[in-house]
């Protein structure tokens, strides 16, 4: 595992790192670290790895972030609250998809799909 990864010294340009902080490159990817337990979390992308798993369910991620939020889908909990009506939700992002129930602009538009009218896809259509 450890062959993959290369000590790169200080970043040359602020375009490398935007500190010019010491980073560690990922040797499959290329990517950059800062903090060598980045790149080893990382590594699982490219390894299959699941190290974490869910001791309700047993479910198993490859990072530990992925795990934490997996494990509020268990939890009764739902800290999240529209302002607008009030309806709470679980997760954060399940709150922002809800907000845009809110939005006074057609779905077509928040999405920036294009779409034919309704009626002109379901003319000489059975019901």
């Amino acid at each position: 595992m450890w062959e993959n990864l290369r000590y790169q010294g200080p970043a040359e340009s602020t375009s490398d790192h935007p500190q010019g902080r010491n980073t560690i490159l990922c040797g499959l990817c290329g990517k950059l670290f800062i903090r060598k337990i980045s790149l080893v979390a990382h590594h699982h992308i490219h390894t299959g790895d699941e190290p974490y798993k869910c001791e309700q369910c047993g479910k198993v991620f490859s990072r530990t972030d992925r795990l934490r939020a997996h494990q509020k889908t268990h939890s009764e909990e739902k800290p999240h609250s529209c302002e607008q009506c009030g309806k709470t939700f679980k997760l954060s992002r399940y709150l922002k998809q809800h907000k845009k129930t809110h939005s006074s602009k057609p779905a077509v538009q928040r999405t920036g799909r294009i779409h034919q009218e309704v009626g002109e896809d379901l003319a000489g259509s059975q019901f």
